[in-house]
């Protein structure tokens, strides 16, 4: 008889929901990072590159809740001086 130790649900539960709310508090700093010069730059880069799609699919950001954020991005961008926008397809796949 083999034992195998398993973690109980409601700790899994709790486990999953905190690693949703730290993705999700990732997410909503780099919002806010788009307004502080100094951490702009790669603030964009992680919106662009695998960061966002690693915090989106933690989270269970759904294909329109990314695509939404996204424009907010590219909104945020373009209000805060952005001369060179990224490509919205590429930032949300």
């Amino acid at each position: 008889m083999s034992m195998t130790l398993e973690m109980p649900v409601a700790a899994r539960r709790t486990k999953r929901t905190s690693l949703k709310s730290l993705a999700e508090a990732i997410l909503l700093q780099a919002l806010e990072d788009l307004w502080d010069g100094a951490r702009r730059k790669e603030t964009i880069a992680f919106f662009c590159g695998e960061g966002f799609r690693h915090c989106a699919d933690i989270a269970c950001m759904n294909n329109y809740e990314r695509l939404k954020l996204i424009r907010i991005v590219r909104k945020a961008i373009m209000k805060t001086g952005g001369s060179r926008l990224p490509d919205l397809k590429r930032m949300s796949n």
